[in-house]
């Protein structure tokens, strides 16, 4: 064999075996990496911290769930919970021992820190300065009815006794009787006041005005005074339908 063919030769070799131990190479690697990072474990590991992560948040929704349903204002509470901030509801107003079922929509003021469903099947909701007002969608042109409203306000610079006095002074100037002072539950926890006309005023006494007052304190030094105006024939249509819109009242907060 020549010398040429002999180098071609060695150089052919070399070749082949570097090709050899490439390929040796990368199976080794491949081999290194399955040991070191292996896929089925790397599987095994997300799902048992995702086991955990559920076991973690599962107990505590049990725990939640526990704690909320043990009595029937819990379970009251996670049904609020669920409901706060939807755009739209149901809800169930008895008129006269009748119940209807009525779509309700979302009011928010944030510069006066309140939400409030509002059923605008039947309420407007007017953005005053400083106060919102609930008035009926439905206007009489021709027929002389009186005031249905409810308007929300908000007091920060006065104290709850002052704006009692206030409240009393407003219903009796009014030329109304108070006949309720009370702390209440419903429709919001608060203190409500009422003024009521006397009925041998009016032609019609079932157009006797009543003026009822609620006080909510919220305990931070806030103060909501809402202030129902209806008369004695809509005691059961119109007062019970603002009483229902504001038993959905909440306080919220800007911070």
């Amino acid at each position: 064999m020549s010398k040429p063919e002999w180098n071609k030769k060695i150089k052919n070799h070399l070749i082949d075996q570097t090709e050899s131990i490439t390929e040796l190479k990368e199976s080794t690697w491949q081999n290194i990496d399955k040991e070191l990072f292996p896929t089925v474990k790397k599987k095994k590991r997300r799902r048992r911290t995702k086991q955990v992560i559920v076991s973690i948040a599962g107990a505590a929704m049990i725990m939640l769930f526990i704690m909320f349903s043990s009595n029937e204002q819990g379970l009251a509470m996670m049904q609020s919970i669920r409901e706060i901030f939807v755009e739209e509801k149901k809800q169930i107003v008895e008129l006269e021992g009748n119940k209807e079922v009525r779509d309700v929509h979302l009011n928010k003021n944030y510069q006066l820190e309140y939400v409030l469903y509002v059923d605008e099947s039947y309420y407007k909701v007017i953005e005053q300065e400083n106060s919102d007002l609930i008035l009926p969608k439905m206007e009489f042109e021709d027929i002389d009815v009186p005031e249905i409203s409810m308007e929300i306000m908000q007091h920060t610079d006065i104290s709850k006794d002052e704006l009692i006095d206030e409240v009393i002074t407003e219903i009796t100037d009014s030329g109304l009787t108070i006949n309720q002072e009370e702390e209440v539950m419903y429709p919001l926890e608060s203190l409500v006041i009422k003024g009521v006309g006397n009925t041998e005023e009016y032609a019609n006494p079932g157009d006797t005005p009543i003026h009822r007052y609620y006080i909510k304190d919220t305990g931070s030094g806030q103060l909501f005074l809402i202030k129902q105006v209806y008369f004695l024939t809509a005691a059961e249509g119109h007062g019970v339908r603002l009483n229902s819109m504001l038993e959905t009242f909440e306080v919220i907060s800007n911070n």
